[in-house]
């Protein structure tokens, strides 16, 4: 259909609906909308790309804090973009966690 967007979604329905319908139009397994209209068959494609949980939060005092939702390589990951790399820890050597954007 030649069509560019960015959808943005919350909230379950963006795994139980919007993805799927998607899956299907690209499969051509959509029946009905604007897929039969514009007589669309099957074919591209999309990104599903998740967000984040914010990496610093505010405590009952107002201290900032790390959110407890990070692992250990999640907060390697906020770092090392927060610093302008790129987390991709080193098999070989374990102080080298990271790589510079290019």
């Amino acid at each position: 259909m030649g069509r560019r967007y960015i959808g943005i979604e919350m909230g379950s329905h963006a795994y139980t609906h919007c993805k799927v319908r998607l899956d299907k139009v690209i499969a051509g397994e959509d029946p009905g909308g604007i897929t039969k209209s514009a007589k669309w068959e099957k074919g591209g494609g999309y990104r599903f790309y998740e967000l984040a949980p914010t990496l610093i939060n505010r405590d009952d005092f107002g201290e900032y804090v790390i959110n407890e939702e990070y692992d250990a390589d999640m907060l390697a990951a906020g770092v090392a973009l927060h610093e302008g790399f790129t987390y991709h820890p080193d098999s070989n050597l374990f102080w080298k966690q990271a790589v510079r954007w290019e």
